[in-house]
């Protein structure tokens, strides 16, 4: 017999194959205690989050998405050029709100949390019989991708540069990865996509009313009706 898999155990498979290295081209002492490298793709980097390349640590103190640059503290040692390191991952949670706010709440460490990619359930799924079909089911997904966000100091502008289009970008790297797989049919795949600067429980025209989580989340929501195909594989008896 072989069983369905869960949907998240896929979406989770799915976020665990991403990867993201970062090509440096370019890196230049600022004379202030920081220095900015040049990339091909900053991917999901925010400032305040922490880099390793090698034995040294780093943290972001600023991004350029339209030039596509870094800055970092310290600016010793300058990071060589080429060269290329990992970025952070983003971690995964699914659950009813109730149930990950506990969960998010037992870890104190926000860099052991976010970014994250958040499954709401509970959630739908519409599964195909038909053995000559190739779809195996439709699953009805509201994927939230979020990251740690400062209520009481950013500004509008602030949120969307450190947080909801690093989301964003996180988002369609998913998405991407999502598209090539062999799993999901993504031809004539439509979702939508709505930003939440401050994370919570939108109520009629007074905005967040209060934060869903304990953490202070900025990010963005996809909603999506994700087809995944019948998996043909025989599983070793």
């Amino acid at each position: 017999m072989i069983y369905k898999q869960s949907i998240i155990d896929i979406i989770e498979e799915l976020i665990a194959s991403l990867s993201f290295t970062v090509q440096v081209q370019a890196s230049v002492n600022n004379l202030n205690g920081t220095q900015t490298i040049a990339v091909c793709d900053i991917f999901h980097a925010q400032p305040g989050f922490i880099i390793t390349i090698g034995p040294d640590i780093y943290t972001i103190t600023a991004i350029n998405a339209q030039a596509n640059t870094i800055t970092l503290s310290p600016a010793a040692p300058l990071i060589a050029a080429p060269s290329t390191f990992s970025l952070y991952a983003p971690f995964f949670f699914h659950g009813t709100p109730p149930e990950t706010n506990t969960e998010l709440a037992d870890e104190r460490d926000a860099f052991a949390k976010t970014p994250m990619v958040y499954l709401l359930e509970t959630l739908t799924e519409e599964f195909n019989e038909d053995q000559e079909n190739t779809v195996e089911r439709v699953s009805s997904l509201r994927l939230f991708f979020l990251t740690q966000a400062n209520f009481s100091k950013w500004l509008t502008a602030d949120f969307y540069n450190n947080a909801i289009e690093p989301m964003r970008r996180l988002m369609e790297n998913f998405y991407e990865a999502m598209r090539t797989s062999r799993r999901f049919y993504t031809k004539e795949q439509e979702f939508s996509i709505t930003n939440h600067a401050r994370f919570g429980i939108y109520i009629s025209s007074r905005g967040v009313e209060k934060s869903l989580f304990v953490d202070n989340l900025s990010g963005v929501e996809m909603i999506i009706d994700l087809t995944i195909l019948k998996d043909r594989a025989c599983p070793p008896c």
